[in-house]
């Protein structure tokens, strides 16, 4: 796909609903789900919403016809809100992000849950 001069990669065979919010010091679960299962590895990148941070990462275990992973309670506890991303890697030469930009690049890029009240 071909958005301007910008080539985006193609879109993963997946999809994920991000949670309405998550609890302050308790792990929250992340779940992608694929009916593929070529996939190499899938992995969570995640931080606090503070471009001081860098992004922590952990690699999803399948189950089945998804992907798992676990933000940790001990980063869920803090007062900013988390945004995440995930990488696939496919085995081919690149790496594909979900959800990436969109083809007019408007999207954002990734996933972001605030404290539930």
């Amino acid at each position: 796909m071909k958005a301007g001069s910008v080539t985006l990669p193609d879109s993963p065979e997946c999809s994920h609903t991000p949670a309405a919010g998550f609890v302050r010091g308790e792990a929250m679960e992340i779940e992608l789900g694929t009916s593929r299962s070529d996939y190499k590895k899938v992995t969570l990148h995640y931080r606090h919403v503070n471009q001081a941070e860098f992004w922590q990462k952990v690699e999803m275990k399948r189950e089945g016809e998804k992907y798992m992973g676990e933000i940790p309670a001990e980063y869920t506890d803090s007062r900013y809100p988390l945004s995440y991303y995930f990488t696939i890697d496919t085995g081919e030469p690149k790496i594909i992000i979900y959800p990436g930009l969109d083809e007019n690049l408007s999207n954002m890029p990734y996933y972001t849950v605030r404290q539930e009240k």
